[in-house]
């Protein structure tokens, strides 16, 4: 106990001749996780560090034992010398099975080495060049995790520090030390350990914000006189520069917040904005590039929303001269990466303008940036934080960007057909907006599947195109086409400069030339004929069609009477998922009609993989922007309402979706008006006056009624209702046999709300019977909230005049953190197939689509940020196809569309169990799938991970 000064009698009598001084973590349930934090910045009574003078002399004292859990600091604040001694002793004493915990490592990872594999196993929460190869050989391991969630790995228990090795500042006069160049999860990490050592030097600047840390917390200290690794500044290439002259000249504006990362083309971009004025910095990393551009007053951080005045970081590495620009200065916060890298903290900022590289990307958009196929390259780190952020940034104009080089230092392009087989998708298809190369700037938000192949391959490097278009014309049965200048009017793309319409660049502002459908015109609607209602419609015109069961059947099949008999041309239909007979999809009408699907349903799958239809791979509650950024104006909406009431008011009844959105934005509105369209309370009020023709129908709406569940799904559905649903939760379930019989297994539950995208008959029951009650909901108390709903005669009659259900625009239903607010939020959805990492595909059987999005990422996203801590995101299916083949597979099929990321993946149900995938390392992860696959397939699945991971997939654990 030498070099403790001032230990309290309680502290001596619990640990009696032990370390730490730190009190001891009691870890407890998720709801209260630990009962004791120490926070670094708060002294600890009668407590100093212990100085001694070796490394090794502090590893010793610290009695690094067996099976211990080691959190290593990273970044420029590598404690280096630490980890040198923490190896040598840990051979020297023969320690095994310490797992080591840490973020990207600068210099040397000696205990990395394949000799040292049965001492030490490294854990990385983002992988670096010096562990790379360790991982990739089965020597070390790596957590598929979103920056912003790491954190939560020490705050939730799945990882407790035994001890923290870390680097720091020396103490000012009233013992405070700063983590300097690197906070990230540090702060969280030293909160949960039993015992801190701390190299302290004199190069690590001081920094503020989350970086201080007062010396009493550090149980053993060293001096160390090394200066902080660097990473100087190289020149980029042409290529490089091109791209950074794309990007700064078309992309980033005056006023903009930037999030840039380490590398030539960051530097690249940062060099090239001279003459830019009054830029922002929020980025979980900045380096050198910042400097000159403070210097010369160009960032400001004056218009930034949140740390006015402020550049925000997390971590750096760079020169000398920037950890001089760093030290002791107050314009530079150093916060931790739960708070840099939330989403919802970054949407707040204005004009969020997130830049990110990625290894390759394929022509529909899906981006690769942690793996070269199987092979493990880094990690999530925060692009998709940044991405995300900024592609729902509350001003409306933030820019997510992907930059790459169009090919290779091998001359490979780095625009794909489709991503190599087993690649780690990051940034799926629907959040990626820009992709940069300096070939020029493709936009895909919006774009249907052939758009994004025209742009891309607009993109990629010359030498590439024809056999990029061949690839893609066997993809997608159809030549790559430019963006439809009838869809997209106010989006022109000219020599790679992106030219936005004012009205949405003004935020909120577009809405005022916009229809408010509830407030009534002084007009009356013309009641006609259904033929005569159609002849409005003429060639090239863009018709939105409602969908799902409000589809007006009647005006489809009139619509498509018309458009064959008159040989009108390049009528472009736009719509979700549509129910009953679509005539226009017949092959021989293909020059007449092109179906445009937000989300495919069964009567188009097989017109979209033939190439005579096409998907936009979007989220829902992205879907209504398309209208309301004016993207896509149509000419004519085909809608399905309620009679009017006495005074005059439809409603939408039992679809809202975006129909409010295109309502919104269509010139010209032919309404099908049908005494058995329920009438629904919510956004779904539209007056009559509003309608330029209406059409009496009197036909049933479609009644879609799910069979009932074999025994394998109501065994998935007992598995969620008993082990994962608590009463007072608030549930998403989708429409489908297995949330059916989830639903048909919570009898005896108390107190669910229900907030989801849609309901079914399933819900109706549990709604007499008082299981759902909205009680517990923290918006929308006592009510159902939904966006469209498909079921039997039963359901549509529950739902007419119903006051507890809030039929609701689906940009605010799904939107996730609207779902992130609702109490113990349960998320259960399914999925095609999965692979042992956890990625999950969801929209396509290989590169054929077959659904599209949805709803699924909204409310998995949701649920996984709640702001209780208690939300679920679940994925439930059966564990082998009706032909038996695994649904769980060692990898993806080639071309398989990745909905759900790797990240994002938690909960996993087949009817052999829950597998959570949060917190766990890849080898875990197929642990855990391969329990709950198919006991037939279990053997073969360890054997291909053994042969993907290079480990047996039950060793570490």
């Amino acid at each position: 106990m030498a070099g403790l000064k001032h230990i309290t009698s309680l502290t001596k009598a619990l640990m009696t001749m032990t370390f730490p001084s730190r009190p001891c973590l009691q870890h407890a349930t998720r709801k209260t996780f630990f009962t004791y934090v120490n926070e670094p910045s708060m002294p600890i009574p009668d407590k100093e560090p212990c100085w001694l003078k070796t490394a090794d002399e502090a590893i010793e004292q610290a009695e690094l034992d067996s099976d211990q859990m080691v959190y290593i600091q990273g970044a420029a604040a590598t404690p280096v010398e630490l980890l040198r001694a923490m190896t040598d002793y840990g051979v020297r004493c023969d320690v095994r099975n310490v797992r080591l915990y840490h973020m990207h490592l600068e210099g040397a990872a000696p205990f990395a080495k394949p000799e040292n594999a049965k001492h030490f196993r490294s854990i990385s929460l983002f992988i670096g060049g010096n562990v790379r190869s360790a991982v990739n050989a089965g020597n070390a391991d790596c957590i598929p995790i979103f920056l912003h969630e790491i954190p939560r790995l020490f705050k939730e228990g799945y990882v407790k520090p035994d001890i923290s090795l870390i680097h720091v500042s020396p103490p000012d006069e009233k013992g405070y030390c700063s983590f300097g160049t690197s906070i990230d999860c540090a702060r969280s990490a030293v909160s949960y350990s039993k015992r801190v050592i701390a190299l302290v030097n004199k190069h690590m600047p001081r920094t503020f914000g989350d970086a201080l840390i007062h010396e009493s917390h550090l149980d053993f200290a060293v001096e160390c006189h090394k200066p902080l690794p660097v990473h100087p500044v190289k020149a980029p290439s042409k290529a490089e520069q091109l791209i950074g002259k794309h990007i700064a000249e078309n992309l980033v504006v005056n006023g903009a917040t930037l999030q840039l990362g380490i590398g030539s083309i960051p530097d690249a971009v940062l060099s090239l904005l001279g003459n830019h004025k009054d830029l922002g910095i929020h980025s979980e990393m900045f380096s050198d590039g910042v400097v000159d551009l403070v210097n010369k007053g160009c960032i400001t951080n004056n218009q930034k929303t949140l740390h006015q005045g402020r550049i925000v970081g997390s971590f750096c590495v760079g020169s000398e001269k920037f950890y001089d620009f760093m030290d002791n200065n107050p314009f530079i916060e150093m916060l931790a990466v739960d708070y840099v890298n939330d989403p919802r903290i970054i949407a707040k900022q204005p004009k969020m303008t997130a830049i990110n590289s990625c290894i390759e990307v394929d022509i529909t958009g899906q981006i690769c940036a942690d793996s070269i196929g199987t092979k493990m390259y880094s990690g999530f780190g925060g692009q998709l934080d940044f991405i995300t952020g900024a592609a729902m940034s509350e001003d409306r104009q933030g820019k997510p960007i992907i930059a790459l080089q169009s090919v290779t230092s091998k001359g490979k392009s780095k625009i794909q057909p489709v991503l190599t087989l087993g690649a780690g998708v990051v940034t799926n298809r629907a959040v990626v907006r820009y992709v940069v190369t300096e070939q020029g700037i493709a936009s895909l938000f919006g774009k249907s599947l052939q758009q994004r192949a025209y742009e891309l391959i607009q993109v990629a490097h010359p030498d590439h195109r024809e056999a990029l278009e061949k690839a893609a014309f066997e993809r997608l049965k159809i030549m790559p086409a430019p963006y439809d200048v009838k869809m997209f009017r106010n989006l022109k793309l000219v020599f790679g400069k992106i030219q936005h319409a004012k009205s949405f660049l003004c935020g909120r502002r577009y809405l005022q030339s916009l229809r408010e459908p509830s407030q009534p015109l002084k007009r009356c609607p013309k009641w006609v004929c259904v033929e005569d209602a159609i002849k409005i419609i003429n060639s090239e015109h863009l018709v939105f069609i409602q969908g799902g069961a409000a589809t007006p059947t009647e005006l489809v099949r009139a619509m498509t009477e018309h458009g064959v008999c008159n040989n009108l041309r390049g009528i472009r239909l736009i719509h979700m998922s549509l129910e009953g007979d679509m005539p226009f999809i017949n092959s021989e009408f293909e020059k007449h009609f092109r179906s445009v699907s937000l989300y495919v349903g069964t009567n188009l799958r097989e017109a979209v993989n033939e190439g005579r239809a096409d998907y936009i791979p979007i989220f829902l509650h992205e879907a209504p922007k398309l209208f309301f950024e004016k993207r896509i104006v149509p000419d004519v909406a085909l809608i399905h309402v309620s009679m009017p009431d006495a005074r005059g008011y439809c409603s939408l009844g039992v679809n809202a979706d975006c129909t409010y959105a295109a309502i919104c934005t269509s010139k010209i509105l032919i309404a099908q008006v049908n005494e058995h369209m329920p009438r629904t309370y919510g956004d779904t009020v539209i007056h009559s006056s509003h309608f330029d023709w209406a059409v009496r129908c009197d036909c049933p709406l479609p009644c879609v009624i799910c069979p009932a569940p074999n025994d394998i799904e109501q065994e998935i559905g007992k598995i969620i209702a008993q082990k994962l649903i608590e009463n007072g939760a608030t549930l998403q379930p989708g429409i489908g046999c297995i949330p059916n019989a989830v639903l048909y297994a919570l009898t005896h539950h108390k107190d669910l709300g229900l907030h989801s995208e849609n309901i079914s008959d399933a819900v109706v029951d549990l709604v007499q019977q008082g299981v759902i009650t909205n009680t517990c909901k923290t918006k929308h108390r006592g009510r159902i909230v939904t966006s469209f709903a498909i079921g039997s005669k039963k359901l549509y009659d529950f739902l007419h005049n119903n006051p507890v259900i809030e039929m609701l625009a689906i940009n605010y239903v799904n939107d996730p953190k609207v779902i992130a607010t609702q109490p113990k939020m349960t998320a259960i959805n399914s999925c095609i197939e999965m692979d042992l990492t956890g990625q999950v595909c969801s929209d396509s059987l290989g590169c054929k689509i077959y659904s599209g999005f949805g709803g699924q990422l909204d409310f998995t996203r949701g649920a996984a940020i709640s702001q209780d801590g208690l939300g679920r995101a679940i994925i439930a299916f059966p564990s082998v196809t009706r032909q038996g083949e695994s649904k769980i597979q060692p990898v993806l099929k080639l071309g398989a569309g990745v909905v759900v990321t790797r990240a994002h993946a938690h909960y996993i149900v087949t009817e052999h169990g829950v597998a959570n995938l949060f917190g766990k390392t890849l080898r875990q992860r197929a642990n855990a799938l391969i329990e709950i696959a198919h006991p037939d397939h279990r053997e073969c699945l360890e054997r291909a991970a053994f042969e993907r991971l290079k480990t047996n997939p039950t060793k570490y654990l």
